[in-house]
């Protein structure tokens, strides 16, 4: 069996770790065994406020009554504003679950927080409610070594730094650096709010050189790229982005029969972009969809060496089966218009694509991708106190199936574009500093790959 791992941030070691402390965590307390991991575990979305008991006959006295206060405790490190800014219940509401519930889920969805609990109690003096948010925090740093390995571009090493709370304000800051098959440094950073606004900001810098087999070129990049974005609610946004780069591409065998042109380029890109995402807790939705749109400006009006449109459209729907149990069906496309230099043509193949096939076995100009993914608990979510700090840690398995096509110019339209599919299963382990760590078997009818990394497809 072809083995492919990209792990991403070198973080397959501390997932298992995690599951050891985890382990060790169960057998020393009265919490149920993870040797045992129940199919039927509790949804994540299941509510935990405390309220006191319907019984009461002087419930009905308070419990309706509108908020008299929403307090915010645990915090160590995050400014309480990036709490508060998110909560859409406000004091002088009538305490609805669904809203408690729904606000609990979005703080978890920062990433910042290990455990999030509600607790409603009496004002005795008011004779009103006052809702608590319990918080315990997620480390929000992580220095790591880095190893990715895929069969194109061999073994990469490097370190990684990340903060993902820098000021304590959510806001964030990487720096990354790498030698072997992909050779570069990077820096980034990001602020979600300004000046008290839903508008944020974000710069990174870059530079890396690769061999790209699929295309018999060495391409090398470096540049800077910038993104600002207005959030409107919670599930619509826009975006505008941007950046320059100088892009190289050398023939990898100058002395072969037809190589492929050397290409220095002056890059410049702009484009706009538009995102509803109303499920319910992005990194276990049990329900909700996401639709993306964006649209993308290669030199042309911009000055630089290349003139196309890149055309991008993602749709996912999630849907609950029961028990915690959600089904997921995605599609993604990137419709390119006009030539388009060897730097910008796209991979299809690999565990964020098409699983089954290797990393960026196929070669095009526009790419198509869709899957269905069901998504089963394994082990309910549960948090350890390790050297100071709350750790959270849950498992899920999936089971998968994917369909892919890439193609040149108008192939698709005439009939010449070829599909391909695979599928398989694996495990999504939840953790801090990535959220989703995915380990994942997938086969294509004839040969059988595994995969690990970072993040959700979408």
């Amino acid at each position: 069996m072809r083995l492919l791992l990209s792990m991403q941030r070198g973080l397959l070691g501390a997932a298992l770790l995690l599951l050891l402390f985890a382990t060790f965590d169960a057998a020393t307390s009265a919490a149920p065994s993870l040797a045992a991991p129940s199919l039927a575990a509790p949804s994540l979305a299941a509510p935990t406020l405390v309220a006191p008991s319907p019984t009461d006959p002087s419930v009905s006295l308070w419990v309706d009554r509108p908020i008299a206060a929403i307090e915010v405790t645990g915090l160590v490190k995050t400014q309480s504003i990036v709490v508060r800014r998110e909560l859409r219940i406000a004091v002088g509401d009538v305490v609805k679950w669904s809203r408690v519930e729904a606000d609990r889920l979005r703080l978890l969805d920062l990433g910042l927080f290990a455990e999030v609990r509600t607790e409603l109690r009496r004002d005795r003096e008011l004779n009103r409610p006052v809702l608590t948010f319990e918080i315990a925090e997620r480390p929000s740093w992580v220095f790591l070594p880095r190893v990715d390995y895929d069969p194109e571009d061999g073994f990469t090493y490097g370190l990684y730094y990340s903060e993902r709370n820098f000021r304590g304000r959510r806001e964030r800051i990487s720096v990354s650096g790498r030698l072997g098959g992909r050779t570069g440094a990077g820096v980034s950073y990001g602020v979600p709010w300004i000046a008290g606004r839903r508008i944020g900001a974000g710069i990174g810098l870059f530079v890396s050189e690769r061999d790209k087999k699929t295309e018999r070129v060495r391409e090398s990049r470096s540049g800077v790229s910038l993104s600002l974005s207005k959030s409107f609610g919670y599930e619509r946004s826009t975006a505008i982005y941007g950046g320059v780069e100088e892009a190289k591409t050398d023939p990898l065998d100058p002395n072969e029969k037809n190589p492929p042109p050397r290409e220095r380029e002056d890059h410049r890109w702009t484009g706009v972009g538009f995102s509803h995402d109303d499920r319910d807790y992005r990194v276990r939705a049990l329900r909700g969809r996401h639709l993306g749109l964006s649209v993308t400006q290669h030199g042309g009006p911009l000055g630089g060496d290349s003139d196309m449109v890149r055309y991008g459209i993602n749709y996912l729907q999630v849907v609950g089966t029961g028990g915690g149990t959600a089904l997921t069906l995605g599609t993604r496309a990137l419709l390119s218009d006009g030539p388009v230099p060897t730097y910008l043509r796209q991979n299809l193949g690999g565990i964020n694509t098409l699983r089954g096939y290797d990393q960026g076995e196929f070669g095009g100009e526009s790419r198509w991708i869709a899957w269905v993914e069901e998504r089963i608990p394994l082990l309910r979510k549960r948090t350890t106190r390790i050297w100071g700090k709350t750790l959270d840690f849950a498992v899920d398995f999936t089971v998968f199936g994917d369909m892919g096509s890439i193609w040149e110019g108008n192939e698709l339209l005439e009939g010449h574009a070829k599909s391909r599919w695979g599928g398989g299963g694996g495990l999504r382990l939840i953790m801090p500093w990535v959220d989703v760590f995915r380990i994942e078997v997938a086969t294509n009818g004839e040969n059988v790959i595994a995969y690990a990394a970072s993040g959700v497809r979408l």
